[in-house]
């Protein structure tokens, strides 16, 4: 899976209608990119500011099965406050967070491989997960937006 691959996903869906459909989702179209943009921003940043010295790793099941599969189960997730858009989302916005994602996620390929950001349920993600899990996140958002556009 490649979050760059994603990206360009996303910067064509952005040129699409927000829409919604209930049947898929509680939220739009816009919503959806918008939350991918800021896990891609928000993990980046905790990536640039970790101490890779400090990074550990022990096994975490549920990541081995999710990250094996590399889908996840709609509905399952909780996302943290901080990547939950708090008001309508305009394509302006899109456009600005895609640019910011994108120098974000150069940078990162320049951090050391120990960098890492801890989340809720899969343990510390080195860089290569956390580029792995992105992708992996941003793509469940894309099939989202995907079926809803194509409702």
């Amino acid at each position: 899976m490649d979050i760059n691959k994603e990206l360009k996903r996303l910067q064509e869906l952005i040129e699409e209608p927000n829409s919604l459909n209930s049947n898929y989702s509680q939220k739009p179209t816009y919503w959806h990119i918008d939350h991918s943009l800021k896990v891609i921003m928000g993990i980046s940043t905790m990536l640039k500011k970790s101490h890779p010295e400090q990074y550990k790793s022990k096994f975490n099941l549920k990541r081995f099965v999710i990250f094996f599969k590399g889908r996840i189960p709609r509905g399952e997730g909780h996302a943290p406050k901080g990547v939950m858009a708090e008001k309508d989302v305009s394509k302006e916005d899109l456009v600005y967070q895609l640019k910011r994602a994108k120098v974000l996620l150069y940078e990162v390929n320049e951090l050391p491989p120990n960098s890492f950001f801890r989340h809720s349920v899969f343990g510390n993600l080195n860089v290569k997960r956390s580029l792995y899990f992105m992708a992996m996140h941003t793509r469940h958002h894309i099939l989202i937006v995907e079926d809803i556009l194509n409702s």
